[in-house]
This record gives C-alpha cells, structure tokens and sequence, in this order.
C-alpha cells in the first residue's frame, strides 16, 4: 500500500467542494450579505418607554410620507408630470379642451348627448376644411 503525496497542488483546491459556477453571495457570510441591525430586536414586553416612542415616531413619518405622495397623485390625478405637460401642450394647440372643477358642461350627460355633440365638431370641422380648400 504505497501512499502518493502530490505536493505541487494547494490544499484549498483538493477540498473545495463548491460548485465552479455559484455567485459571490452564497460564499459570503450573513452579516455581510445584509446590514447587521443597530439595535438587538427586543420582544413587545422587553421594550422600554423610550423604545416605544421611537417606533410610534418612525410609524408616523412613515405615515406623514405616505399621506404627501397620495396628496400629490390625488391632485395630478395619478399623472405623471410628463403626461400633464403634453396635455398643457395639446391645450395651447387647441387639439385637447381641459374641464376644470366647476367648469363640467352640462349638456353631456348621456352618451346620446355626448355622441351628438361629436358628430356636430366634426360637421363643423368637415365644413371648415372644405372652405378652405376651395378658398
């Protein structure tokens, strides 16, 4: 039984069973994977008074943030400043006509009335093309 000792080869890579292909990650150890938290978790009866009011102060800037961006998107209506600004543009060129509060025509509530008034903006529009064709 004659035993062969290879010296030219590195311990690490006669041992290492990990696969050739894993990520970075999997090799890493948990606290450097994920930020370690600054304070221990304490349980719900462990907490003192200051820790209490600390969490209530976080939950409610959480809240407060919260309250300003639904604040924001109630009042550009779930807009995105990009589509307001093309509709602004569309309204100067006068392609898109904007209903403001207070302003809603009253002649529109049925979709006959709707459809009605369509079709008379494209008569007129039909008839101003034509006028100025002949012209």
């Amino acid at each position: 039984e004659d035993i062969k000792i290879v010296t030219n080869r590195p311990a690490i890579e006669l041992e290492e069973v990990i696969p050739a292909a894993t990520s970075d990650a999997t090799l890493l150890a948990p606290n450097e994977v994920m930020a370690a938290q600054k304070r221990e978790a304490k349980g719900a009866t462990e907490r003192t008074d200051t820790d209490r009011k600390r969490e209530r102060r976080s939950k409610k800037a959480t809240q407060r943030q919260r309250a300003v961006r639904e604040k924001k998107k109630l009042k550009t209506g779930g807009k995105t400043a990009a589509a307001i600004d093309h509709v602004k543009k569309q309204a100067k060129l006068g392609k898109v006509t904007i209903v403001g509060k207070g302003q809603t025509d009253k002649a529109i509530k049925s979709s006959t009335a709707f459809f009605s008034k369509l079709q008379d903006q494209a008569t007129v529009a039909v008839a101003k093309a034509r006028a100025s064709a002949s012209a």
